[in-house]
């Protein structure tokens, strides 16, 4: 079957400091995961919204696997997802066919070997993500609500997340859209 990547959405309770403090080590351990391509833990917007300001109590995890069984392996046996399913107050968790990619994450083209030629049905997650230089933040910053606006009244919009591997620079977006139709008809416009 090959790569499949999943997005996972984690609420934690109790001290924002003691879970910012687990970052770093967090991020290291992850590199070290058996069946991992790519992984990247990442802090979220608040609400649905892709603005700035953050919500320090949740968490994201973008990854692409080997294969389904490398991810299914790491909840349930590696110690890093052990503790987070067990200290988790919430997670919402998909797994995704990748349809469509277009470009690297740290250099890496993760779905190389994906098969990117299956029609998409039914619910279409779309993920994107840029690196903003730093002579172009006010423009970008600028231009984010009316964006944001946009996207919140999209038809067929269900849900969306901002994030980012860095507050700053590195910024992304998850999408979940009803059909494939709705997210091509946003990006168009």
């Amino acid at each position: 079957m090959g790569r499949v990547a999943t997005f996972d959405l984690m609420r934690f309770r109790g001290p924002v400091l003691g879970r910012l403090a687990r970052v770093p080590a967090d991020r290291r351990a992850l590199r070290a995961v058996d069946g991992l391509v790519l992984g990247r833990l990442l802090g979220t917007g608040a609400g649905s919204s892709t603005a700035t300001g953050a919500d320090l109590h949740r968490w994201a995890m973008f990854a692409v696997w080997e294969d389904a069984e490398a991810s299914e392996d790491f909840w349930a046996l590696d110690p890093l997802g052990r503790r987070w399913r067990r200290t988790a107050s919430e997670r919402w968790s998909s797994t995704l066919r990748p349809r469509r990619s277009r470009g690297t994450w740290a250099g890496l083209e993760p779905f190389v070997d994906a098969d990117l030629t299956a029609a998409a049905r039914g619910p279409v997650a779309v993920l994107t993500r840029a690196t903003v230089r730093a002579h172009r933040l006010r423009r970008f910053h600028r231009a984010r609500p009316a964006v944001e606006t946009e996207l919140q009244g999209a038809p067929g919009l269900l849900a969306v997340v901002g994030m980012g591997e860095w507050p700053i620079g590195q910024q992304a977006t998850f999408s979940l859209w009803r059909d494939a139709a709705s997210a091509r008809a946003f990006a168009s416009d």
